[in-house]
């Protein structure tokens, strides 16, 4: 079965400085997944040379902020495939892939709930559930979480309606997911490892971290012994 290459394009802060989730990252695109080129959108760490930039100066504000302007200019961007992948520098792909599915967990009610009784109390990422489940049932559409940690296909045509029609106080991937009610796969569980002490399941396809489950977890141990050489990407050091 033939399949079509799309662009993927990581989402990375203009001031970013540490990379090393980043480095394996790319480590493992270029390994198991299936892809045209690499875009770098904002901004360009030292040391790693993608396919492509996008030059892009984030406008002030929180993160939401930060990511929804990002996409616009990705979207308005003609070089880049009218479908891309949109990735986070924290996504690592842990098996052959091919153009996986979209994924969703549940509801975003039932995310808002377990984030809640895990913190034991309300947090800004809640409410920002919360007022995503609320726009998408004024509209009439489903309230699936596609706030997954792991690769989504998007089209530029139809994620500029969704800037159009939203703000940045609500959940981009969400609702993507459910405005165009693309389906997909349900997932158990979210790819994301917090914790220090949690070792991944050799089946999974896709992994996250945080930065500290990365530096010093075992999650972050498995994933650097998966991927130890360098990819593409990565610029050689000077001798």
């Amino acid at each position: 079965m033939a399949y079509k290459k799309y662009d993927v394009v990581y989402i990375l802060k203009n001031d970013i400085k540490k990379a090393e989730e980043l480095r394996y990252s790319l480590r493992s695109l270029e390994k198991n997944f299936y892809y045209k080129r690499v875009w770098f959108a904002a901004g360009q760490p030292e040391g790693f040379v993608p396919d492509e930039r996008l030059l892009f100066e984030q406008p002030p504000g929180n993160r939401y902020v930060k990511v929804c302007e990002t996409i616009r200019a990705i979207c308005e961007c003609d070089d880049i495939t009218d479908d891309f992948w949109l990735f986070n520098d924290d996504f690592f792909i842990m098996q052959k892939t091919t153009n996986p599915p979209p994924y969703y967990i549940g509801t975003l009610y039932q995310r808002a709930e377990r984030i809640r009784k895990n913190m034991k109390q309300p947090t800004a990422y809640t409410a920002q559930l919360i007022r995503t489940a609320q726009a998408m049932e004024t509209t009439k559409h489903g309230i699936l979480d596609y706030s997954v940690h792991a690769p989504m296909l998007i089209n530029k045509e139809k994620a500029l309606a969704v800037l159009k029609r939203h703000s940045s106080r609500v959940s981009f991937r969400s609702a993507y997911g459910n405005m165009f009610d693309i389906g997909g796969e349900k997932l158990n569980h979210d790819p994301k490892i917090q914790g220090l002490g949690f070792k991944p399941d050799p089946n999974d396809r896709f992994l996250s971290t945080s930065d500290l489950s990365f530096r010093q977890g075992k999650v972050g141990i498995y994933i650097r012994e998966q991927f130890p050489d360098p990819s593409k990407y990565e610029e050689a050091p000077e001798e």
